[in-house]
């Protein structure tokens, strides 16, 4: 399911989903950032941050507040503190594993949300493990990311280097 993310133009304006069966940390990450230029942001960090700043209540209740969260998506993406064209979301399992845990019935409509979130000033993709991505996204906004190998160690790669 690889795909180009550079030939990703159709649409721009609405969120698109990278399958990424990934570890934090592995270095891979930061490939897709350089490679692509993309701004890196962390979901839980950024939730903690806004919620610090905007509640009283030391609950969360995101179950309770799916347009918030939306809003928040779009909202990041107007953000003039980013530069960069395209953002890359990290982290979004958290808040897709915990709608459905607490409050399953609400994943669809969250799902439908988020298909239907257009108009987004910069792009947006949501970095997500394939077992997560529902079955209903849009085809032609979900993409694959090819890593460039990283060499175990240096006589791990020379062993292999093309003569």
């Amino acid at each position: 399911m690889a795909s180009n993310l550079h030939a990703v133009t159709i649409p721009s304006d609405r969120p698109h989903i990278i399958q990424w069966d990934l570890q934090e940390g592995d270095g891979r990450y930061e490939q897709l950032r350089f490679r692509y230029g993309t701004h890196r942001v962390n979901y839980c960090q950024a939730l903690l941050e806004r919620h610090t700043a905007q509640s009283t209540s030391p609950n969360l209740l995101l179950h309770r507040r799916i347009d918030r969260e939306i809003q928040a998506l779009r909202d990041l993406c107007a953000s003039p503190n980013i530069p960069q064209s395209c953002i890359q979301l990290e982290g979004f399992e958290t808040f897709i594993t915990y709608l459905a845990a607490i409050s399953s019935s609400d994943v669809p409509l969250f799902w439908q949300q988020l298909i239907d979130l257009r108009q987004l000033p910069k792009r947006l993709w949501i970095l997500l493990p394939s077992s997560l991505v529902p079955a209903q996204w849009p085809r032609d906004r979900l993409h694959g990311f090819e890593p460039y190998p990283i060499p175990s160690s240096p006589v791990s790669s020379a062993a292999t280097a093309p003569t």
